[in-house]
């Protein structure tokens, strides 16, 4: 195994490789005398990226940067690039509401056309889901009811469901422990 060597002065820095856990891969700043601490480990052996405050992180392919990071977001550079998400799970909803029956499976999920007139969906718990956000969209000819497995929308009474108009998508984020935001746009 090679032998770790540490940063002169940065005992958090290693100039060597293997990089130690919890230590920074340095590089030089623009001047050429300050360090740059740009890719690491932590205790938990994630892999970290780094730059200094105020500036981008790039991602490139080739030399080529096809996406940065910034305090504002993820930009990607081509048009019409980003991520790729699975495709869509196509739901067929319940005519009676059942705990656990026609569950969102999926990030993204469409609603099988000609649902019936009384339409049920469930929501996961949103305890595991904190941080979460699905989409449903709507292409039944009837409103759809959004039931959460547990807890709440939109601080409503336990259990109450939110509707999802036809021909729309119905955005679903996981707030807090217990605790799912609903809303509706085209």
């Amino acid at each position: 195994m090679a032998e770790i060597v540490r940063a002169e002065g940065n005992p958090d820095s290693d100039t060597g490789l293997p990089l130690g856990i919890g230590r920074w891969l340095p590089s030089r700043d623009a001047t050429g005398f300050g360090e740059l601490q740009i890719l690491g480990t932590d205790t938990s052996e994630n892999t970290l990226i780094n730059a200094k405050s105020g500036k981008v992180t790039k991602l490139m392919v080739a030399k080529t940067p096809v996406a940065s990071l910034q305090t504002d977001g993820l930009n990607f550079t081509k048009a019409l690039s980003g991520p790729i998400f699975p495709a869509a799970a196509v739901i067929t909803p319940f005519v009676t509401y059942a705990a656990g029956s026609a569950a969102l499976t999926g990030r993204n999920n469409i609603i099988a056309a000609g649902a019936p007139t009384s339409a049920f969906v469930e929501l996961p718990a949103a305890t595991a889901n904190v941080g979460k956000t699905l989409k449903l969209y709507n292409q039944g000819s009837n409103p759809v009811a959004i039931v959460p497995a547990s807890g709440v929308i939109n601080v409503s009474g336990a259990l109450t469901p939110y509707s999802c108009t036809t021909l729309k998508t119905c955005t679903c984020e996981g707030l807090t422990t217990g605790v799912w935001g609903c809303s509706s746009t085209q």
